[in-house]
């Protein structure tokens, strides 16, 4: 019994650490991607702000 809980804990931890393993992944992917539309968008609302004035 207390092995089988123990395996199912080690299990679950696995499956966590792969999903930040995937999910730092695609961040590193997409990082330069989502700086670039980040500044993109913020200087599309600067213009708008600027011309608006």
């Amino acid at each position: 019994m207390e092995k089988r809980d123990q395996s199912r804990v080690t299990y679950w931890e696995q499956v966590d650490a792969d999903l930040d393993e995937n999910k730092c992944a695609m961040i590193c992917e997409n990082l330069g991607e989502t700086i670039t539309k980040f500044f993109l968008l913020l200087n599309n609302i600067l213009e708008n702000i600027y011309l608006n004035c």
